[in-house]
């Protein structure tokens, strides 16, 4: 009997006969496949969603310092994503990942997951292994003007070993392009858990930079002496407005002590022979004979005529703190001798915000009370309109000394009050970032890290070229000379027209872009029956300027419209017919066009700008988008804003953000505020209302391609 001997054995076409196989299984099950995994995506989406929401109600309570309400946030948090993570384990779902139209859904749900978990893991960190610092300790505690900062040091260190570097890889691997077809509701998690990422990291590294910076500027190590000054909106500057009140602010290792504040006036060295000025008291600074050595020969060139440099009623012209700050102190030290190690600014509205948690009013000597209204002391909240109008109605241009009296007398209270403590630690801590964020409040320093960290969290003024946005800035400065700034109305149409859209060697997304802006002042302001500090003008056409020899009630304004060095002028108009006083002109690395508009009593004006340049744009997922930055100046009133964007030819727009904005609400006209409307008609992005704050308004743009898939 023969043995019957086994063909030999091919392996490779067994590994494919198997490969075949199983291919088809896939293949055919995938149908069913794909329906236990829509069942799922639609639980994990919903999930994901919660999960978000809740993470939001955290920082609600840690902002409110409220530790048990965070926990239960974080707690639903946690369990949300604990069930998404168990159904994206699942078998089905380990199948569905080798199927070639499911693969890529699943490893990208699975990376949206590892991203949200990674961010609640943060979140986890930061409430659980900082409960007591937060709960018992994180109480920054001012006592008669001394600042415990043992809290502000454990934070720092807290914030400086929080674990970012998981939620990095892990946002960075679902920030990737992704070219196969995806889902809507994974395309939908992917954007809102990267907004997520997002947000967290951009509060982490807000925080990390301003705990690190905090010490230093307290004087932890040794004192710091900063030039503390109110800028009053009522007469408005670069920065936000004429320097009426100022004094010295020392910090000594937490413990704050503020010098007698003194007021100034323009018109306090007007008796004084031309080239001689008081310097032996700090309320006698005016106009130096000479400017302070090592000026920057830009800023001496473009504020030449004004003096600016060696002026402190001009010092402030230029909107950007930075670069006013140091011309501040080289000022004072060329005045005084004396060195200072930095520039804290505030304007009424925002010691209003800061005086809000220390009581709701501040005591009036009792000689002034009975004769303007307050023997029961100035409410808090009506400190920014008494202090920039209603004071002049009684004390007006003849009586300047006992205003400046009272105002020195109310600027010494509030500062006191603010510094000296006994308020809540939440309370003025969401105080200042309101103050901070409409730049009511703003700060320079000479210390490196104490500045990047200011400027980490927009307190610094900065008027910067952002990156990867267009920007534009519209600034006034009053050359009337009257505390008009708080009753006018401003108003801005923007008309941004985007064309072209190229992609460079490097990847970079960028367009053709030609905008529009047209510039109207409503100025309510009577010809009489007001004090002449409120309607006077100094302006006298063709002469030099003298005080109040103008029409009474007319303002004049000079408008500086900044936007990006790329940007060229095509068209100027003004409704007066007067030209532009600068037009070419380059300052910062900006482009930068003057105008002087002179407005009527009861009357309105306004001036139009076209220009056009190459604009960048940026990928952003399933879009490009572009942003326009309207950065603010700080003011009492609002700026009211009309804004259309209109995409290139081909595209179409998919969605319109606005962020920040502020309450968009004050003084003047628009005062009491315009609801904004952000809206796309008949594919064009429109947005309108009135803003307080910087705003970032984001286009996202389809490209063409896009659009005819989805028709």
């Amino acid at each position: 009997m023969s043995e019957r001997s086994d063909p030999p054995q091919d392996d490779g076409l067994a590994v494919r006969l198997v490969a075949r196989v199983l291919l088809a299984v896939i293949l055919i099950g995938g149908p069913i496949v794909l329906g236990w995994v829509a069942i799922d995506l639609l639980s994990v989406r919903q999930s994901l969603v919660t999960a978000r929401s809740a993470m939001a109600e955290v920082r609600g309570a840690l902002g409110e310092v409220d530790i048990d309400e965070a926990q239960r946030s974080l707690a639903t948090a946690s369990e949300e994503l604990d069930d998404a993570t168990r159904r994206a384990g699942r078998f089905s779902w380990t199948i569905a990942s080798e199927v070639p139209y499911l693969g890529p859904t699943v490893t990208v749900t699975r990376e949206v997951i590892e991203v949200a978990d990674a961010a609640v893991e943060i979140a986890e960190l930061t409430v659980t292994d900082g409960q007591q610092l937060l709960a018992q300790g994180f109480d920054v505690a001012v006592v008669d003007g001394h600042v415990d900062l043992q809290p502000v040091l454990d934070a720092r260190d807290l914030v400086a070993a929080m674990p970012i570097e998981r939620l990095v890889t892990a946002r960075d691997r679902l920030a990737a392009p992704q070219e196969a077809w995806l889902p809507d509701v994974v395309k939908d998690g992917r954007a809102d858990v990267l907004v997520l990422a997002d947000d967290t990291l951009a509060t982490l590294q807000r925080a990390e930079a301003l705990t690190a910076a905090l010490p230093g500027f307290l004087g932890v190590d040794g004192e710091r002496r900063y030039f503390i000054g109110m800028q009053t909106s009522a007469e408005l500057r670069g920065t936000g407005g004429l320097i009426g009140f100022w004094g010295v602010l020392s910090v000594d290792d937490g413990r704050a002590t503020f010098g007698a504040g003194e007021a100034y006036d323009p018109f306090d060295d007007a008796g004084l022979p031309e080239g001689e000025t008081r310097v032996d008291r700090i309320r006698s600074i005016g106009l130096s004979p000479v400017n302070p050595p090592d000026v920057d020969e830009a800023f001496l060139g473009r504020y030449a005529t004004t003096a600016a440099a060696r002026s402190f009623p001009n010092v402030n012209l230029d909107p950007d703190l930075p670069t006013v700050g140091k011309a501040i102190l080289d000022l004072f030290e060329l005045q005084t001798g004396e060195r200072l190690d930095g520039v804290v600014l505030l304007d009424p509205p925002g010691v209003e915000r800061l005086l809000e948690p220390t009581g709701d009013t501040l005591p009036v000597s009792a000689d002034v009370a009975a004769e303007v209204g307050l023997d029961d002391g100035l409410p808090v909240d009506a400190f920014a309109r008494f202090t920039t109008d209603e004071i002049y109605d009684t004390f007006g241009f003849d009586r300047s000394d006992d205003r400046k009296e009272l105002l020195r007398e109310l600027g010494d209270t509030a500062f006191g009050r603010i510094f000296a403590g006994g308020w809540s630690t939440p309370d003025m801590v969401r105080a200042i970032a309101e103050a901070t964020t409409e730049r009511h409040l703003q700060v320079y320093s000479t210390d490196e890290e104490v500045q990047a960290g200011f400027h980490a969290v927009n307190a610094t003024g900065s008027l910067e070229l952002p990156e990867d946005a267009d920007l534009l800035a519209l600034t006034a400065n009053n050359v009337v000379g009257g505390k008009q700034d708080v009753h006018l109305g401003h108003r801005s149409d923007v008309e941004v027209v985007l064309d072209e859209v190229q992609i460079g060697a490097d990847g970079s997304v960028w367009a053709l872009r030609w905008f529009g802006v047209s510039v109207h002042v409503d100025n309510p302001l009577p010809a009489s029956g007001r004090d002449l500090y409120v309607i006077g003008n100094c302006y006298v056409p063709d002469a030099v300027n003298r005080c109040f020899e103008g029409e009474p009630g007319t303002n004049r304004t000079w408008f500086s419209l900044w936007m990006s060095p790329q940007s060229r002028t095509t068209r100027f108009l003004s409704e007066d017919g007067t030209p532009p006083t600068r037009i070419a002109g380059t300052f910062r690395d900006l482009r930068v066009i003057d105008h002087f508009l002179l407005t009527p009593s009861e009357g309105a004006s306004g001036f139009t700008v076209e220009a056009a340049g190459r604009v960048p744009l940026r990928r952003d997922l399933d879009s490009v988008v572009y942003e326009l930055q309207w950065w603010r100046q700080a003011k009492a009133i609002p700026d009211l804003l009309d804004v259309t964007v209109t995409p290139p030819p081909g595209w179409a727009i998919g969605d319109v953000e606005v962020v920040g904005g502020g309450s968009g609400r004050g003084m003047g006209v628009h005062g009491e505020g315009v609801d904004r409307v952000v809206e796309v008609v008949d594919g064009v992005a429109h947005v309108r209302g009135t803003f307080t704050a910087d705003t970032r308004l984001l286009v996202h743009l389809i490209d063409p391609a896009d659009v005819d898939d989805q028709s």
